[in-house]
């Protein structure tokens, strides 16, 4: 459902649901579809559920750093 939200725009919902699902890889795909979208609030949310998980940081810090987001990689 997270990823339907995601594809139709609506962002926030997909964070709602991500925290239902409470799932590593539904917080990876709404984190990644914030930041394209430069929804970085929302972004923030789904990736600070994501660093509670120490086997998903590298691939969290290497999708911001590979999109230029430094600054944004930092605040999280």
């Amino acid at each position: 459902l997270a990823r339907a939200y995601v594809r139709l725009g609506k962002y926030k919902e997909a964070v709602d649901v991500a925290r239902k699902a409470s799932n590593v890889k539904t917080w990876k795909e709404v984190n990644q579809a914030c930041v394209e979208a430069n929804e970085w609030r929302l972004a923030e949310v789904a990736g600070t559920h994501i660093l509670k998980s120490p086997d998903h940081v590298d691939d969290l810090v290497a999708f911001y750093e590979s999109r230029g987001h430094f600054a944004e990689l930092i605040q999280l």
